[in-house]
C-alpha cells in the first residue's frame, strides 16, 4: 500500500447511490462499488495515518466506541459462562484493546470519589473534578448498555 496509483479511484456517482439506499434495496453492484470505495481508502490512508485516531477525533465517539466494546466483551463473557465455562469468560472479560489506553474493567457506575476531589479548608468544604479518561467515562454507558439488554 505504497501508492494510491495502484488502486483504481472509486466512481462517486455511483457510491453516493450505493450509499443512499438501505442494506435491503442494495444490489451485489452497490455492495462492489461500496467495497472498492472502502479498499482504496484504506489503501489512500496508508500505513502512516492511524486509522482509529482518523476515526475517533470526536470524543463523543471514542466514549461510545468504548463503550460498545466495554459492554460486548461483558455481554460475551456472561453468555459464555451462563453456558459453564468460568475459564474462557474470565479471559474474555481479560482481553482488552490496548491501544486504547489502559483496560478500565467491567462496566459499572461511577463512585464520587473517581470523578471529584473533595477539598476541606476550614469549615468550607468544596469539590474538584478529577480527570476522566475515554475509558472511564465509558464504563457508565457499558453499564447502561447492559441494563437495557435485560
Amino acid at each position: 500500500m505504497s501508492d494510491t496509483n495502484d488502486a483504481p479511484m472509486p466512481d462517486k456517482a455511483k457510491l453516493k447511490a450505493a450509499l443512499a439506499k438501505i442494506d435491503d434495496d442494495r444490489t451485489t453492484a452497490d455492495w462492489n462499488e461500496i467495497d472498492e470505495a472502502a479498499r482504496w481508502a484504506l489503501h489512500a490512508l496508508g500505513s502512516i495515518a492511524n486509522f482509529l485516531d482518523l476515526t475517533m477525533r470526536n470524543p463523543i465517539s471514542r466514549v461510545m466506541f468504548r463503550a460498545g466494546l466495554i459492554a460486548c466483551r461483558e455481554y460475551m463473557a456472561r453468555f459464555v459462562e451462563q453456558g459453564g465455562n468460568p475459564d474462557i469468560a474470565a479471559s474474555i472479560r481479560a482481553n482488552w484493546w490496548p491501544v486504547l489506553g489502559a483496560d478500565p474493567g467491567p462496566p459499572r457506575l461511577f463512585d464520587f470519589g473517581e470523578v471529584a476531589e473533595e477539598i476541606t479548608e476550614g469549615n468550607k468544604v468544596s469539590y474538584r473534578s478529577r480527570p476522566v479518561t475515554a475509558n472511564q467515562e465509558a464504563l457508565p454507558r457499558a453499564f447502561q448498555f447492559l441494563g437495557s439488554a435485560g
